[in-house]
């Protein structure tokens, strides 16, 4: 049985206090800026490391239609150029105006990786499948949500801490398969209660989650482990990264990065 939408609140404040300062590493904030010269917030990305490269990696729509922008980085420490372009799709041959699945990801360049060189990232082994079934988890969608102001980073109205919204997984709903989405390659959260948290445990209604798309989605645990009477948590597992809310069905959708570190390995791997 699925623990319920209080439940997972409850373990989510619990993970947070475990693992609340390793967000602010890896976390990431994309920005576009136009003629008028200020940001607007694009989406969330999360940063991971190779076996001997390092990636940014964040949904594909996030990037859709804004060749016009020069793109930007929200880092703990300010704006950096992001002017490298992603790779747009996981999919072999896969083409990203239909690309269900919507990942997409950078190998950074020296130039990039000069200036997140004090960001830890995250290990490659973090990025895993949810065990078993999809029934009877925890998961938690984290990212950096639009700000209510028009973001000006010298007002410092530009939303720089992590917000994290969590709920039990849930099987796709039969009216989603219809659009392509299936349980084998998404995770659906159910989030009925609008509430979270920030990345320093501060609960908070929740904000329009505009802005949280390709950021991570988080394995918290499992019914049995989450019921013991110490929850013990180890390193951070993420299991999707989010691309989408459908309120119809109260879910949060990611698509699932399982097979993502077998993709980064076949770029590494230098051909004979």
């Amino acid at each position: 049985m699925a623990l319920d939408t209080s439940r997972a609140q409850i373990v989510l404040q619990s993970w947070l206090d475990a693992n609340a300062k390793q967000l602010n590493n890896f976390i990431l904030g994309i920005y576009g800026v136009g003629d008028d010269s200020r940001p607007t917030h694009l989406g969330t990305c999360f940063l991971v490391n190779g076996i001997s490269d390092r990636y940014l990696i964040t949904a594909g729509h996030v990037l859709n239609n804004k060749s016009e922008m020069s793109l930007k980085l929200l880092t703990p420490t300010g704006f950096c150029d992001l002017d490298e372009p992603f790779f747009r799709s996981v999919v072999r041959n896969g083409n990203p105006s239909t690309d269900i699945i919507d990942i997409a990801f950078l190998p950074l360049s020296n130039n990039l990786l000069h200036k997140l060189k004090n960001l830890e990232g995250l290990a490659l082994d973090c990025l895993n499948s949810v065990p078993d079934t999809n029934s009877g988890h925890i998961l938690a969608a984290a990212g950096l949500p639009s700000t209510k102001n028009e973001p000006d980073h010298r007002l410092r109205h530009i939303q720089v801490q992590p917000y994290l919204i969590s709920g039990a997984a849930k099987l796709c709903p039969n009216a989603l398969k219809d659009f392509g989405f299936s349980d084998s390659t998404h995770l659906f959260i159910h989030h009925s209660k609008r509430h979270g948290f920030f990345s320093d445990g501060t609960r908070t209604n929740s904000p329009k989650l505009i802005g949280m798309s390709g950021g991570p989605v988080l394995y918290l645990g499992s019914d049995a482990q989450l019921s013991a009477p110490k929850i013990e948590y180890g390193k951070i597992r993420v299991v999707g990264v989010l691309i989408e809310q459908h309120k119809n069905y109260s879910v949060l959708i990611g698509s699932k990065v399982g097979d993502l570190p077998n993709v980064f390995l076949r770029l590494e791997t230098p051909k004979v």
